[in-house]
């Protein structure tokens, strides 16, 4: 049987790079080449695997972020000061959720009402502004005034 039969014939395992690895020691026999290929087969599928799960991971653990940042806002413009103390409901991120993974805004504001009566001093704060100063609701003056005197 000579060495250039198709039988024994297997293709050449690949690197990391994406270049072919040298044949195994031992000839190019059938033998010889399917096991070292088999393990490269498997060690790359488990580094594809394991990559894979890693940038899993990531994108579960920014979505989380992403939703936590969203129901704050959320609480925020519902009234309190800091939108963190909406935790203090007692209740878990994923019970503000809706099915498709959303930040519910009515949930959201349903868990703060309870907050700002049982804690008002959870309560944005308000400006202290006082209203007189700014507004424009003074009356004009009807006599002459200090532009009369350059003209």
């Amino acid at each position: 049987m000579s060495t250039d039969s198709v039988e024994g014939a297997v293709e050449a395992p690949v690197g990391p790079s994406g270049g072919s690895l040298p044949p195994a020691e031992g000839g190019d026999t059938g033998e010889a080449t399917t096991e070292p290929q088999k393990v490269n087969k498997e060690a790359k599928y488990r580094v594809e695997r394991n990559e894979a799960r890693e940038a899993l991971t990531a994108s579960q653990e920014r979505l989380a972020r992403l939703q936590t940042a969203e129901a704050y806002r959320l609480a925020r413009e519902a009234g309190l000061s800091v939108g963190a103390d909406l935790m203090l409901a007692g209740k878990d991120l994923s019970e503000y959720l809706t099915e498709d993974g959303l930040v519910d805004a009515d949930k959201v504001r349903e868990a703060v009402k309870p907050l700002l009566t049982e804690r008002p001093g959870l309560k944005a704060m308000q400006p202290a502004v006082d209203p007189t100063q700014n507004t424009g609701g003074a009356p004009k003056q009807s006599g002459p005034g200090w532009g009369d005197l350059f003209r």
